[in-house]
């Protein structure tokens, strides 16, 4: 063959290969689904945070609840929502045809729907919820809460289910226990603006539900921070944020590490976003599921919320980093304890000294946070 022709036949191989070389690097589609033959995966924020390959290591199991002893005195109602058996456990006469039981399982379907969305799947297969109990209390897999005031109450129902993510099984740190259970239930209310929009106080009570209707301006994130930041309320347990650090938090007091850790995830979450917040304790519960169940400390949360500063507000890095320092136990330390005067990070005017007056029940009928009781005589 002549030689020009071979010359001519190379090129145009060349030039063939070098246009099909960048269609054939691209992801192939599916026709049937759109979706990419060769997937991108997801960044492995556990191994950029700490090192963990979650592909070579195993999530473990938590320990979850396995039901009663005795079912006479219950009646079972039985529920499935999204691959999760839902186990109703309501003491006679009580029973599914109850406004009670409506409000209730409305309550508990939506905070499966947003937990799962913030944390990942619900960590048990089952739940086993008891209605009514003297006493309201969560862990993974379990509910006991009382009746009217309690299982038909959203933000005492989201308390204790958000126990089964972040509770004394997986949080060495008290406030993270508590400050996690008592800020979701007002990121929850944002995002389930379908539950409460449009309805009058009459509608709310014939459904069942307890309280007054809910509203993201009174319940969300901004409104309950501004009420806890107000100098002229009654309580003043939420002082206590600007007085301690968490390494100077009593480690048995209920409600200063319930108050403390409510303010610090509304602090976090006003300076640099709810969203930043979500991924930090998304974050820290996985590692918990991926280090064989070894419990969250102050230096995980550090590490996580410092790793989205960076990845996403890395304006703010120099920022959340002295707060951060200034509030965990972790070193350094910047303060040990904080000035309300001296402290300029919060967006807030700092609280002003005031007389505590008896907490008045105007104040827990505006607001459903049954936990403002809590170290009362």
């Amino acid at each position: 063959m002549n030689k020009r022709y071979l010359i001519v036949i190379s090129l145009i191989v060349v030039l063939a290969i070098s246009a099909v070389a960048p269609a054939l690097a691209r992801p192939r589609k599916l026709a049937q689904t759109g979706y990419s033959v060769s997937a991108t995966t997801e960044p492995n924020y556990l191994f950029d945070i700490w090192g963990i390959d979650k592909t070579k290591t195993t999530r473990s199991p938590v320990s979850c609840e396995n039901g009663p002893l005795t079912e006479a005195i219950f009646n079972k109602v039985v529920r499935t929502y999204d691959n999760v058996t839902i186990n109703y456990y309501l003491i006679k006469p009580l029973d599914s045809a109850s406004l009670l039981f409506n409000a209730g399982s409305i309550l508990t379907e939506k905070w499966l729907a947003t937990a799962k969305s913030y944390f990942g799947e619900y960590p048990c297969r089952q739940i086993y919820i008891y209605v009514p109990e003297k006493f309201a209390a969560g862990s993974p897999g379990y509910l006991g809460i009382g009746g009217d005031g309690g299982f038909n109450s959203y933000w005492l129902m989201w308390h204790e289910l958000t126990h089964s993510y972040f509770g004394s099984h997986s949080a060495e740190t008290f406030w993270l226990r508590e400050g996690a259970a008592t800020s979701i239930p007002a990121f929850m209310i944002e995002d389930n603006f379908s539950l409460y929009s449009g309805k009058s106080q009459t509608d709310w009570a014939n459904s069942g539900f307890a309280n007054l209707v809910p509203t993201a301006e009174v319940d969300g994130l901004i409104g309950q921070f501004q009420w806890m930041t107000n100098p002229n309320i009654s309580y003043q347990g939420f002082r206590v944020y600007y007085k301690k650090n968490s390494c100077d938090l009593l480690s048995a007091n209920y409600a200063e590490n319930s108050n403390w850790g409510r303010m610090f995830l509304f602090d976090l979450a006003i300076q640099f976003g709810k969203e930043t917040v979500e991924k930090t304790l998304k974050a820290v519960y996985d590692k918990y599921r991926y280090t064989n169940l070894t419990k969250i400390t102050d230096r995980n949360f550090f590490d996580a919320f410092m790793y989205y500063i960076n990845k996403d507000r890395k304006d703010q890095s120099s920022q959340a980093k002295q707060l951060l320092q200034t509030k965990l136990c972790v070193q350094p330390l910047a303060f040990k304890v904080i000035n309300p005067y001296q402290y300029t990070l919060m967006q807030y005017t700092p609280l002003e000294p005031v007389v505590v007056q008896p907490l008045l029940i105007e104040e827990l009928k505006i607001f459903n946070w049954v936990e403002l009781m809590i170290d009362m005589k």
